[in-house]
């Protein structure tokens, strides 16, 4: 009775516990692994991005962009101007003509402020608001402002007439009643302005890109709207920058109003990630065990019940996978220190991968030219069956009878390994012994074998890591 030999391996409870510990060990040390890799890529991805900013903000800007020489030109050509006019006109007991100079002379002097204004807004503003309106500043400056300054102030003065003419000199040292009015009346800060401004929109974009960073519900296109609105009146031209000012305070109240709707969405989410997250790792240490490819998963906030329970059953399959995996290799390892009591050399070992098992095969030097080739698959079969090492395409009949003497050889031989697997708590069940017989005479290719052998050896990581791992039990 000594044929082909199979059945099935079975582990004895205390030892499948074992082994499912040891497996339970390795894949938390492969999950700290992992993390600690992300981290490690995360924190190096927060540097680059720091630095990036930092080279954003430092950049050389253009020189007609940086120093606005264009306003400030302008500028000054419209100063010019308002110190060489003179107008004249005359003075009238009524106040109405006064009051029309005063306001026309009023209108080209804010407009000249208004220019300044606009160098000072270009100056002040933060490198990444002056993209939104640095486009639209120079396009602005047009004739206006110094057709208002030329041509209304010599209209609305020097047309009007009263009883009296006076010449004045509207400039720097004019101590006129016309000009003192016009002095006195109130000036925003808009220094002051445009660094708050500054200080509201980046506090409020951070506030919601916090928020879009790390959220991906249905709240996602309110938020992604409400920052469209933002952007929209920062870069709006016709707007000032007290007005812009005020409507970003409207809206930050707005939002602090309905954010306590987001902070719950966002700490779900956040949980939810967590759970996610700790699961994907171990799913992923999982796989870097069997050496295999992590399927990629993204968490669905939309559907977050479906893709955690993807995640799960996919979890779930690996372990049974695992489980199996650990223990086939235990038998076979098992199987490898018997043989070497034996007095059995081991010359060639392949991991034979098909669609619903692996399995492992072990060949053993058994003399005469005879090897003893095991199998054992992570489905729970294991085989000994004896063959010949193949020389040529046909076995003679003399070639057959020197393998059938070698099954006899291993009748006894397999009696012993049988208890010593025992020994060990592994129990071969439903057995199938077939006798010897030259009609189960066959030889193997050994020498593709050992080359098979030490491919696999090469591009499988748990070759090498499991060999080590589970003969310590």
């Amino acid at each position: 009775m000594s044929g082909p030999k199979s059945g099935n391996y079975v582990a004895a409870a205390e030892r499948r516990r074992q082994l499912e510990r040891q497996a339970e060990n390795e894949i938390k040390q492969r999950k700290e692994n992992i993390r600690k890799l992300k981290e490690d890529v995360k924190a190096k991805k927060a540097q680059l991005e720091i630095t990036r900013k930092e080279n954003e903000a430092s950049r050389t800007i253009p020189e007609n962009r940086n120093d606005n020489t264009a306003l400030k030109q302008r500028a000054l050509h419209i100063e010019g101007l308002l110190e060489t006019n003179k107008v004249e006109f005359r003075h009238v007991n009524n106040n109405e003509h006064e009051n029309i100079v005063v306001k026309k002379i009023s209108q080209g002097k804010l407009d000249f402020s208004n220019l300044q204004e606009k160098i000072k807004e270009e100056d002040a503003l933060d490198p990444r608001l002056k993209d939104f309106s640095y486009n639209e500043s120079i396009n602005n400056i047009d004739e206006s402002e110094e057709a208002i300054v030329n041509k209304e102030i010599i209209k609305f003065g020097a047309n009007v007439t009263g009883s009296k003419q006076e010449s004045i000199m509207f400039g720097k040292n004019s101590t006129s009643i016309i000009e003192e009015q016009i002095a006195n009346k109130p000036v925003l800060d808009h220094s002051e302005i445009i660094e708050e401004l500054n200080e509201e929109y980046f506090q409020l974009n951070d506030l919601i890109e916090n928020y879009l960073l790390n959220m991906q519900s249905s709240s996602r296109k309110e938020l992604l709207g409400f920052k469209e609105s933002l952007d929209n009146i920062v870069s709006d031209q016709r707007l000032d920058s007290s007005y812009k000012l005020s409507q970003l305070r409207i809206r930050k109240e707005a939002f602090l109003l309905t954010k306590d709707k987001y902070d719950i969405e966002l700490k779900y989410f956040e949980e939810q990630k967590d759970k996610f997250n700790n699961l994907y790792e171990e799913y992923e240490a999982i796989c870097e065990i069997l050496d295999e490819e992590a399927e990629e998963i993204d968490l669905n906030s939309l559907d977050i019940v479906s893709t955690m329970s993807l995640l799960e059953e996919k979890v779930k399959e690996k372990r049974e996978e695992l489980n199996k995996d650990i223990e086939a290799r235990y038998v076979s390892e098992s199987i490898n220190e018997v043989m070497e009591e034996l007095g059995y050399d081991i010359v060639a070992s392949d991991y034979m991968t098909a669609p619903k098992r692996n399995v492992m095969h072990n060949i053993y030097d058994f003399g005469d030219k005879n090897v003893l080739n095991v199998y054992t698959s992570d489905n729970g079969s294991l085989m000994f069956e004896v063959t010949g090492i193949k020389e040529k395409e046909e076995l003679s009949s003399s070639d057959k009878l020197r393998i059938k003497e070698g099954m006899d050889k291993f009748c006894p031989q397999y009696q012993k390994v049988k208890e010593a697997l025992e020994a060990k708590g592994i129990s071969i069940t439903n057995e199938n012994l077939l006798p010897a017989d030259v009609r189960f005479a066959k030889a193997i290719d050994l020498e593709s074998k050992v080359k098979a052998g030490e491919k696999s050896k090469k591009s499988s990581r748990r070759n090498k890591n499991n060999k080590l791992k589970y003969k310590t039990l």
